[in-house]
Protein backbone atom coordinates (compact mmCIF):
# COMPACT_ATOMS: atom_id res chain seq x y z
CA UNK A 1 0.00 0.00 0.00
CA UNK A 2 3.00 2.46 1.10
CA UNK A 3 4.85 1.80 -2.19
CA UNK A 4 1.42 2.25 -4.17
CA UNK A 5 0.72 5.86 -2.35
CA UNK A 6 3.91 7.09 -2.80
CA UNK A 7 4.23 6.06 -6.53
CA UNK A 8 0.35 8.36 -6.90
CA UNK A 9 2.13 10.98 -5.18
CA UNK A 10 4.94 10.87 -7.80
CA UNK A 11 2.24 10.50 -10.45
CA UNK A 12 0.15 13.78 -9.34
CA UNK A 13 3.60 15.25 -9.34
CA UNK A 14 4.29 15.29 -12.74
CA UNK A 15 1.27 15.61 -13.57
CA UNK A 16 1.30 19.21 -12.15
CA UNK A 17 5.03 19.54 -13.40
CA UNK A 18 6.79 19.27 -10.41
CA UNK A 19 8.46 16.24 -8.86
CA UNK A 20 6.17 13.48 -6.09
CA UNK A 21 7.89 15.43 -2.91
CA UNK A 22 7.18 18.85 -4.40
CA UNK A 23 3.82 17.94 -4.83
CA UNK A 24 3.65 16.77 -0.92
CA UNK A 25 4.94 20.25 -0.13
CA UNK A 26 2.02 22.68 -1.55
CA UNK A 27 -0.38 20.57 -0.63
CA UNK A 28 0.41 20.42 3.08
CA UNK A 29 1.28 24.21 2.57
CA UNK A 30 -2.02 24.63 1.64
CA UNK A 31 -3.60 22.34 4.31
CA UNK A 32 -1.79 24.21 7.37
CA UNK A 33 -1.84 27.51 6.01
CA UNK A 34 -5.97 27.68 5.87
CA UNK A 35 -6.28 29.21 9.20
CA UNK A 36 -2.89 30.94 9.60
CA UNK A 37 -1.82 32.45 6.76
CA UNK A 38 1.16 30.91 6.35
CA UNK A 39 3.38 28.09 7.78
CA UNK A 40 6.49 28.23 8.95
CA UNK A 41 9.67 25.77 7.26
CA UNK A 42 9.70 23.42 11.04
CA UNK A 43 5.82 23.16 11.30
CA UNK A 44 5.93 21.67 7.54
CA UNK A 45 9.05 19.43 8.33
CA UNK A 46 7.42 17.92 11.20
CA UNK A 47 4.23 17.43 9.41
CA UNK A 48 5.83 15.40 6.59
CA UNK A 49 8.15 13.98 8.99
CA UNK A 50 11.23 15.75 6.68
CA UNK A 51 14.23 17.98 7.76
CA UNK A 52 13.83 22.04 8.25
CA UNK A 53 16.96 21.59 5.63
CA UNK A 54 15.47 19.42 2.84
CA UNK A 55 11.97 21.71 3.03
CA UNK A 56 14.15 24.86 2.81
CA UNK A 57 15.53 23.33 -0.38
CA UNK A 58 12.43 22.24 -1.68
CA UNK A 59 11.09 25.91 -1.09
CA UNK A 60 13.31 27.61 -2.83
CA UNK A 61 12.97 25.29 -6.14
CA UNK A 62 8.86 26.05 -5.31
CA UNK A 63 10.00 30.09 -4.97
CA UNK A 64 11.11 29.91 -7.89
CA UNK A 65 8.74 28.15 -9.63
CA UNK A 66 6.20 31.07 -8.52
CA UNK A 67 4.51 28.60 -6.60
CA UNK A 68 5.71 29.66 -3.26
CA UNK A 69 6.24 32.62 -1.25
CA UNK A 70 7.65 33.71 1.95
CA UNK A 71 6.21 36.48 4.24
CA UNK A 72 7.53 37.72 8.09
CA UNK A 73 6.18 35.56 10.03
CA UNK A 74 4.74 38.18 12.55
CA UNK A 75 5.14 35.92 16.02
CA UNK A 76 8.29 35.09 15.43
CA UNK A 77 10.74 37.01 13.55
CA UNK A 78 13.51 34.19 13.34
CA UNK A 79 11.11 32.89 10.80
CA UNK A 80 9.22 32.91 7.52
CA UNK A 81 5.39 31.88 6.67
CA UNK A 82 5.88 29.99 3.59
CA UNK A 83 2.40 30.67 1.49
CA UNK A 84 1.37 29.24 -2.01
CA UNK A 85 1.12 32.00 -4.66
CA UNK A 86 -2.07 32.61 -6.98
CA UNK A 87 -0.27 30.15 -8.87
CA UNK A 88 -0.17 27.37 -7.07
CA UNK A 89 -3.27 27.97 -5.49
CA UNK A 90 -4.97 27.24 -9.14
CA UNK A 91 -2.18 24.35 -9.88
CA UNK A 92 -3.99 22.93 -6.45
CA UNK A 93 -7.32 23.55 -7.67
CA UNK A 94 -6.64 22.28 -11.40
CA UNK A 95 -5.71 18.84 -9.56
CA UNK A 96 -8.44 18.42 -7.32
CA UNK A 97 -10.80 16.14 -10.21
CA UNK A 98 -7.91 14.22 -10.73
CA UNK A 99 -7.54 13.54 -6.45
CA UNK A 100 -11.37 13.31 -6.33
CA UNK A 101 -11.34 11.01 -8.34
CA UNK A 102 -7.73 9.26 -7.31
CA UNK A 103 -9.29 9.10 -3.62
CA UNK A 104 -12.40 7.99 -4.68
CA UNK A 105 -10.72 4.31 -5.98
CA UNK A 106 -8.54 3.78 -3.22
CA UNK A 107 -11.38 4.30 -0.97
CA UNK A 108 -14.02 2.50 -2.94
CA UNK A 109 -14.37 -0.15 -1.12
CA UNK A 110 -15.00 1.42 2.32
CA UNK A 111 -18.22 2.26 4.10
CA UNK A 112 -17.73 5.64 6.05
CA UNK A 113 -17.97 3.64 9.39
CA UNK A 114 -14.60 1.96 7.53
CA UNK A 115 -12.95 4.74 6.86
CA UNK A 116 -13.93 6.68 10.00
CA UNK A 117 -12.17 3.54 11.70
CA UNK A 118 -9.34 3.69 9.42
CA UNK A 119 -8.25 7.18 10.10
CA UNK A 120 -8.03 6.33 13.71
CA UNK A 121 -6.29 3.22 13.32
CA UNK A 122 -3.96 5.04 10.78
CA UNK A 123 -3.26 7.89 13.57
CA UNK A 124 -2.31 5.57 16.30
CA UNK A 125 -0.41 3.89 14.09
CA UNK A 126 1.91 6.63 12.93
CA UNK A 127 2.32 7.24 16.67
CA UNK A 128 3.76 3.83 17.53
CA UNK A 129 5.88 4.01 13.89
CA UNK A 130 7.58 7.40 15.26
CA UNK A 131 8.01 5.36 18.83
CA UNK A 132 9.43 2.39 16.73
CA UNK A 133 11.98 4.46 14.49
CA UNK A 134 13.39 5.93 17.64
CA UNK A 135 13.84 2.71 19.50
CA UNK A 136 15.41 1.20 16.60
CA UNK A 137 17.73 4.54 16.18
CA UNK A 138 18.77 4.41 19.95
CA UNK A 139 19.75 0.85 19.50
CA UNK A 140 21.57 1.42 16.42
CA UNK A 141 23.31 4.30 18.02
CA UNK A 142 24.21 1.51 20.97
CA UNK A 143 25.31 -0.80 18.75
CA UNK A 144 27.55 1.36 17.05
CA UNK A 145 29.11 2.55 20.24
CA UNK A 146 30.30 -1.06 21.19
CA UNK A 147 31.72 -2.00 18.19
CA UNK A 148 33.72 1.22 18.15
CA UNK A 149 38.00 0.19 19.31
CA UNK A 150 38.10 0.74 23.05
CA UNK A 151 33.97 1.34 23.79
CA UNK A 152 32.75 0.93 26.78
CA UNK A 153 36.72 1.28 28.36
CA UNK A 154 37.15 4.29 30.43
Amino acid sequence: MSARVQAIREEFGRTAGLTGPQYSLIVAISHLAEFEGGTTVSRLANHLHVSGTYVTAEANKLESAGLLLRAPNPNDKRSVLLQLTKSGLELLEQMLPLISRINDEIFRDLTRADFELLVRLMAGLARSAADALALAQGYRRTAASRQRPGAGRR
